[in-house]
């Protein structure tokens, strides 16, 4: 039993790793990282930043996407195919 309890566990932090991955790989090919670094301000504010803001002012899920979606032109965001996606890179970027 406690085998397959540690099995999970590790698939389920593979999982999570990969998904965290993927939406960073989301947010790279949506040229978020053109003007954004995770730690260091470029253009826009670091992601840590955004991350501290966004929890502070009790900000996440659909909440964080719309706060983004007010902030960025469309021109902006134009590499995002969906708001699946969107909400999947700030749900990364959260993370932070």
């Amino acid at each position: 039993m406690q085998k397959q309890l540690m099995a999970a566990l590790m698939v389920g932090s593979m999982a999570a790793t990969g998904a965290a991955l993927a939406s960073e790989d989301l947010a790279k090919s949506a040229g978020c990282l053109k003007c954004h670094s995770v730690d260091k301000k470029k253009m826009g504010p670091a992601f840590k930043a955004v991350a501290a803001d966004f929890k502070k002012k009790g900000l996440s899920g659909d909440k964080a996407v719309a706060k983004m979606k007010e902030v960025h032109e469309a021109d902006d965001i134009k590499g995002v195919k969906s708001d699946a996606d969107l909400k999947a890179i700030m749900g990364w970027v959260l993370s932070q």
